[in-house]
């Protein structure tokens, strides 16, 4: 048994000044770690409390940890070894290691997003001035997974990870994947998200630890990671997404997955002809004809989702792609998907003067958010605007939470419009 209060306080150690230690950079990186694995090392609230230490301590070699998901860091072994803490090697079969490069070749895009409908408007009328039909699908909230299959066979799981840093979930996804597919390509990749349905939680946690499977998105790393009972996989979902080279369109490509037995993100094909060009029609269009009818079906199979994805469903248009982002894809987050709008209570004003920037944080009373999370801070980076709008110890405030689970301050023209005011 693994003495969690004891890594903490080792890794706690005081130093003199206001610059981390060390110790504080390994604490967050192992608790990243720990909670990627589905065990987390500390609470919510005490993670938060220590990555904005880190951030407003500038620390860079930290910096490329702050820019992506804890699905992409390298696993710690020196600290895991250390503190005699069991993990499984990202790969625990030797047959499996000559396929990882494969699912490693490729780093896939990030889609750009947007919170209002005039950059939806923009998207589509682009597509439809080009005669492309558009692709829209749901946008899940899960643990993504990257599948390989070797001359139709299932071979490899793996997390998202490069470099051999994924984690290996070939025996625990292929209780919920078909053994094969139909299909004369060699090597085929696979990507989905996969989540544990909400009203399972409670069983899971009944069965297993009370204080374990959280969220859907929690209690998937811990069923793809530890091979659980077999009848506990029929709660967990692993809807695809993308596949290399099955078809020359989205909708084809998701046809035969289906006909394979897979589960597919759920969709709709949007032919551009449909689409309105004049805005107003085109704002009611688009929330009944694709917002609302998405968000029925996530509610009919209570699934985990943060957005609308709009694709262009002609695979073969490559569009422009400018760093990690491309012009093929825009994922939607508002209407059924906004940031949901908060109110807390001001506990207390930090701030913190560095060698060169200061920072400044308002400390609220602790509050649970729907993410399951806990909200304690609230960077405020202009003072001024404290003064403005007359924040102060006792004070009540508005913050949302982006995707990135950070405290964002609601204030002026961008607060009276979340309150309808």
């Amino acid at each position: 048994m693994v003495d969690k209060g004891f890594i903490v306080k080792t890794l706690t150690e005081k130093v003199e000044g206001r610059v981390p230690s060390v110790r504080l950079v390994d604490l967050y990186i192992l608790a990243r770690y720990c909670y990627r694995s589905g065990d987390p090392l500390i609470d919510d609230a005490s993670y938060e409390k220590l990555q904005n230490a880190l951030v407003n301590a500038g620390i860079s070699s930290l910096q490329e940890y702050f820019d992506r998901t804890y699905d992409d860091d390298p696993v710690p072994f020196s600290l895991l070894e250390e503190f005699q803490i069991e993990y499984n090697k990202p790969l625990i079969s030797k047959e499996r290691e000559q396929y990882v490069s494969i699912l490693d070749e490729d780093k896939s895009l990030s889609i750009s997003s947007v919170t209002c409908y005039k950059d939806a408007y923009n998207f589509c009328m682009e597509k439809k001035g080009n005669c492309l039909d558009i692709m829209t699908s749901l946008k899940m909230d899960g643990i993504n997974t990257k599948t390989l299959f070797v001359d139709g066979k299932f071979t490899l799981a793996m997390s998202r990870g490069r470099s051999g840093n994924g984690f290996d979930f070939t025996d625990t996804l292929k209780f919920i994947y078909p053994d094969s597919i139909k299909t004369d390509i060699h090597e085929l990749k696979i990507t989905g998200e996969s989540f544990v349905e909400k009203r399972w939680l409670e069983s899971l946690r009944n069965k297993y630890k009370q204080d374990g499977y959280k969220t859907c998105k929690s209690a998937a790393i811990s069923l793809l990671r530890v091979v659980h009972s077999r009848e506990d996989y029929k709660y967990m979902h692993t809807k695809i997404f993308a596949v290399e080279g099955l078809a020359d369109s989205l909708d084809k490509t998701f046809s035969i997955l289906e006909d394979n037995g897979f589960e597919v993100v759920p969709y709709k094909l949007i032919s551009y002809e449909e689409i309105p060009s004049d805005y107003d029609e085109f704002v009611s269009w688009f929330k009944s004809e694709v917002l609302d009818y998405l968000y029925q079906e996530q509610c009919k199979e209570d699934m985990p989702a943060d957005g609308v994805v709009l694709e262009v469903n002609d695979l073969k248009w490559a569009g422009v792609q400018n760093n990690q982002y491309s012009n093929r894809q825009l994922a939607c987050k508002f209407e059924h998907w906004a940031f949901d709008c908060y109110k807390g209570k001001v506990k207390n004003i930090i701030y913190t003067q560095r060698r060169v920037n200061g920072s400044l944080r308002v400390e609220i009373e602790p509050m649970q958010t729907n993410d399951d999370c806990t909200a304690t801070f609230i960077n405020v980076f202009n003072p001024s605007i404290l003064v403005s709008e007359g924040i102060k110890v006792g004070s009540d405030i508005y913050f949302e939470r982006n995707s990135g689970a950070v405290n964002i301050l609601l204030y002026g023209d961008k607060l009276k419009e979340r309150l309808g005011v």
